[in-house]
C-alpha cells in the first residue's frame, strides 16, 4: 500500500505508531483479497439461506483461526506477527468459505415454497 503512512497519519502523528501502522498496512494489504472472497462466498450462501451455517464459519473464522493464530505469529514475529496472523487467518477462513460453497449443501435449502408444496400444506393444516 503506497499512502500507508498517509493514511495513518490522518489519525495519529506520533512516530512510532505511525510506523507500525503502516507496516502493518502494508502487509495486511496483500491478504484483503481474501477477506473479500470470504465475503462474497459466505454472502451468497447465507442469501440462499444458509444462515447457521455461515455463522459456524464466521465463529471458526474468529475464534479457531484469527485470535489463535495473531497470538501464535505474535509470539513468533513480534509486532509484525499481528498482521501476518491476520493475513493467514483471512487466507484459510476463504478457503473454508470456498470449500463450503463448493460441496456444501446450501443449495438444497428453499426459501420459497412451490405450489404444490404450499398446496399439501394448507391441506395439512385443514386435517389437524
Amino acid at each position: 500500500m503506497i499512502m500507508a503512512e498517509v493514511a495513518i497519519k490522518l489519525f495519529i502523528q506520533e512516530p512510532g505508531p505511525v510506523q507500525f501502522g503502516s507496516h502493518y498496512l502494508r502487509i495486511v494489504a496483500f491478504f484483503y483479497p481474501f477477506l473479500g472472497i470470504n465475503f462474497i462466498l459466505n454472502g451468497t450462501v447465507r442469501a440462499a439461506g444458509a444462515m447457521y451455517q455461515v455463522l459456524i464459519l464466521n465463529i471458526i473464522s474468529f475464534w479457531v483461526l484469527r485470535y489463535p493464530l495473531t497470538y501464535l505469529c505474535s509470539e513468533l514475529l513480534g509486532e509484525t506477527g499481528i498482521a501476518f496472523g491476520m493475513g493467514i487467518s483471512f487466507v484459510i477462513s476463504s478457503l473454508f468459505a470456498f470449500l463450503y460453497y463448493r460441496y456444501g449443501k446450501w443449495r438444497e435449502k428453499k426459501l420459497f415454497q412451490n405450489k404444490e408444496d404450499s398446496q399439501k400444506t394448507r391441506e395439512n393444516r385443514d386435517e389437524n
